[in-house]
């Protein structure tokens, strides 16, 4: 009988410590078919196919995964295993094209750990594919990630300016703003404290004011804490005045937000917002403090974007170039750690710092011995000038 032999077969390869045989696994799946058990077989092929991409046999193990699916067409699990399948094959358009089915199915049904973690497979398959990106960001902020979901934010504010997608733009600004809005809720909440000192102060002035004269009036206001005075309206309600600028000053500015963003997250969201309303100046302040920030706490890939964009905005010094490369060799990047130094190499050019453009250019060389950038840059500088 075919099923006792394979599982004879699988019973000696337990025993003699050998790795599980897929071929045995699938027989028993066709075995169990032929005899009209489909529960059975879905569990045996779905071993096989597990198996069979261990082993790195992929073809294989998308052949059990088809029949699942041919067989059991509501198995949900089957187009997960077929994405990563066809991805560990390199077939990346079948993986996404099954991992995105599979995302979407789970988000509908408000699964959303598990659409977070398949979504994540799509965006690293490709990159570019930004609306799997935006549907990522979102759900990591409805589950309250908001540092994981800022950073799927920066990537689509990155990709959108370098796109021209304003409406892009907009819209993931917009989802910045909202995640951004806790903050100012909690130090709106905060103000409790202020409200007791009055409290304390009050009672003996109103006391004073019924059973003393103006005179001693004065005198104990001249002797109480500094919140007595405006307890005592005939003395106090002249020098109002002087106590007006400071709010009116209060109010001016209503262009340069008056709070300091106190993380790197916020510093960038803040240079954003001045960016966008032309205020160059205090976006690039408040992307050099994002991106040091970034670099302090080892959040090298945002540290990159921060600096990057800081270039963008023509408000870059030397050392924010060197610590923009530094921050893409930490991000074990080579790509971006070649993009650093062609901004570097042709930030120097255009200052005539001949030999800084050159080490820059030569760096690139070391990673890259094809790099076009690199050699247009030392045609431009010559290869004769002296090192140092």
């Amino acid at each position: 009988m075919a099923i006792a032999t394979y599982l004879e077969e699988l019973r000696h390869a337990e025993v003699a410590g050998a790795p599980t045989p897929a071929a045995a696994l699938n027989g028993l799946g066709d075995a169990h078919l032929d005899k009209g058990e489909t529960v059975s077989a879905i569990d045996y092929y779905r071993q096989a196919a597990e198996v069979y991409e261990r082993e790195g046999m992929h073809d294989n193990a998308i052949a059990c995964c088809k029949k699942i699916r041919r067989y059991a067409p509501g198995d949900e699990d089957v187009g997960l295993m077929l994405g990563r399948y066809y991805a560990a094959k390199g077939l990346k358009a079948d993986a996404i094209t099954e991992l995105g089915a599979y995302a979407d199915r789970h988000a509908k049904s408000g699964r959303r750990r598990e659409t977070i973690e398949v979504l994540r497979e799509i965006v690293r398959l490709d990159p570019q594919r930004m609306e799997r990106r935006e549907q990522l960001a979102r759900l990591l902020a409805d589950e309250g990630r908001r540092d994981e979901a800022m950073i799927e934010y920066q990537a689509l504010l990155d990709h959108y300016r370098a796109e021209g997608d304003l409406a892009g733009l907009e819209r993931a600004r917009s989802a910045v703003s909202a995640l951004e809005a806790p903050p100012p809720a909690l130090t709106a909440v905060a103000p409790p404290p202020p409200v007791t000192p009055p409290a304390r102060v009050s009672p003996p002035v109103v006391l004073e004011l019924e059973h003393t004269s103006y005179e001693e009036q004065i005198a104990t206001v001249s002797e109480a804490p500094q919140p007595a005075p405006t307890q005592v309206p005939p003395v106090v309600s002249r020098p109002a005045p002087a106590a007006a600028p400071p709010e009116r000053a209060l109010v001016t500015p209503p262009e340069a937000p008056a709070t300091i963003p106190e993380t790197p997250v916020e510093a960038a969201v803040a240079a954003e917002i001045h960016a966008a309303a032309g205020r160059i100046e205090p976006a690039a302040r408040q992307l050099a403090a994002a991106a040091h920030g970034f670099q302090v706490a080892g959040r090298w890939q945002e540290a990159v974007a921060a600096y990057r964009r800081l270039a963008q905005l023509e408000h870059a010094s030397a050392d924010d170039f060197a610590a923009w490369a530094e921050c893409a060799r930490q991000a074990g990047e080579a790509p971006k750690v070649l993009e650093a130094l062609a901004a570097t190499a042709r930030w120097n050019l255009a200052r005539d710092d001949r030999p800084a453009a050159r080490r820059a250019a030569e760096e690139m060389l070391l990673l890259d011995p094809n790099s076009a950038i690199a050699t247009d840059i030392l045609e431009q500088v010559g290869t004769s000038l002296p090192r140092g």
